[in-house]
């Protein structure tokens, strides 16, 4: 099953530069995500870079379909942080139309999901860090 599914995502990650398929490479990378979850969860982050390269596409068909992929990968990962723990990442905000961009979770059984940072508007053209404390036993928020 396992090598299945790898061959699976690296044949859609593979089309997703192709003109004609790439959108529906991203739907179909996307749904996997959703419906096998952590099956595929190793082979789907080992094709998020490609992923993310396709939120650069000039087609907005296009990012559309990378950025839903994207979501429904993250969403897919469940984070289990027995103790105190922090997450660091890079981000980018720049230009007059950014909008926000949050880091939000659950605890696990719950339907409510905490923002535990955030940022909002032009931060300057400047790849900028962010450190956040995790609470115990949490998931990424749908």
């Amino acid at each position: 099953m396992a090598a299945e599914l790898k061959k699976e995502v690296e044949a859609l990650a593979a089309k997703i530069s192709d003109k004609t398929g790439g959108k529906e490479a991203l739907e179909a990378l996307a749904a996997l995500a959703d419906e096998k979850g952590g099956a595929a969860q190793p082979f789907l982050v080992a094709s998020f870079d490609k992923i993310m390269d396709a939120t650069g596409d000039k087609s907005k068909n296009v990012k559309d379909a990378a950025v839903a992929a994207a979501k429904a990968i993250l969403e897919s990962v469940p984070l289990d942080f027995p103790g105190a723990y922090s997450m660091t990442f890079w981000y980018h905000m720049y230009g007059s139309t950014t909008g926000r961009l949050s880091l939000d979770a659950a605890l696990p059984g719950s339907t409510q999901a905490t923002t535990l940072w955030q940022e909002s508007g032009n931060q300057g053209n400047t790849w900028l860090t962010a450190t956040v404390g995790m609470p115990s036993s949490s998931t990424p928020a749908p």
